[in-house]
């Protein structure tokens, strides 16, 4: 959570490392970087170390390198209230992980990408992503990704206006276990 430790850390290993070494290793630290910036809410610097990430993870032909920073630059983009934008790289990067078995990651790329939907009153594409992830929820070993799932579709159904069905999704006594704190205000919300 110091974002800008992080920061710092990253910006201290691409100092060291050498410009023209491995494209792999810069990427990973200019995607960590890149996702630090973003998270403390400095996106133009996010959005510049991810591009950059992107550009060095595709020279090294890292598929999942690519799929990740897409996934970032969909956040960011969702974090600047720009869903649409956000979709265009959300849709890559779960399209992207789905295909690489990163079931958590495409989770939570699934998450992001019902909130762009219902933010575009798009109710009929959240609806559809949350059919696509609902399957994972029984398989998962994850409570708190049990969880994640559980709330996406409870948010779809209340946007629907199905309110019996999402009040029993959300009277799940595993929503009261969980432990990160935006699951847990996003539960209690």
């Amino acid at each position: 959570g110091d974002f800008a430790a992080a920061w710092r850390d990253y910006d201290a290993v691409l100092l060291a490392l050498p410009a023209d070494g491995d494209a792999s290793l810069r990427g990973r630290a200019m995607a960590g970087r890149g996702a630090s910036a973003g998270a403390a809410q400095r996106f133009d610097e996010a959005l510049a170390d991810l591009g950059m990430a992107r550009s060095l993870y595709a020279m090294d032909g890292d598929v999942a390198g690519v799929a990740h920073v897409d996934a970032n630059m969909g956040m960011i983009e969702a974090y600047r209230a720009r869903p649409a934008a956000a979709l265009s790289h959300l849709d890559a990067a779960g399209e992207q992980l789905l295909k690489l078995g990163a079931q958590h990651a495409w989770q939570v790329v699934a998450t992001a990408q019902i909130e762009a939907h219902l933010s575009l009153l798009q109710h009929r594409q959240a609806a559809d992503v949350v059919t696509r992830t609902w399957p994972l929820r029984e398989h998962s070993k994850d409570a708190e990704q049990r969880i994640d799932i559980g709330l996406n579709r409870a948010q779809v159904l209340m946007e629907a206006g199905s309110y019996r069905e999402a009040a029993a999704l959300l009277a799940d006594p595993q929503n009261d276990t969980v432990q990160g704190s935006v699951k847990r205000a996003r539960a209690a919300t």
